[in-house]
């Protein structure tokens, strides 16, 4: 339960333009990944291995960006905090 919501403030002009400008940056990083997907497709595609080639794509939890009013954080249990999801 996250017993600090109801009672935390709502956050700051300034803190939702750092919110904001963090979510901005991390979809700028997120381009270089599609490119390395991209380059790593196209390689084992050039070498014939499609059909005996698994891809798994996982990710970390990453930060709390506004949500539950933190601006950037990790240290709390919350669901979406603990679970780590996988695609395959």
């Amino acid at each position: 339960h996250a017993s600090n919501v109801p009672s935390a403030r709502a956050l700051s002009t300034a803190a939702r333009a750092v919110v904001d400008s963090n979510w901005r940056n991390r979809w700028r990083v997120l381009l270089s990944v599609d490119d390395l997907v991209e380059a790593l497709v196209e390689t084992v595609e050039a070498h014939g291995k499609t059909d005996d080639t698994y891809f798994f794509f996982t990710s970390d939890h990453g930060f709390q960006l506004g949500q539950l009013n933190l601006i950037t954080d990790k240290r709390r249990v919350y669901d979406f905090d603990t679970r780590i999801p996988l695609v395959v």
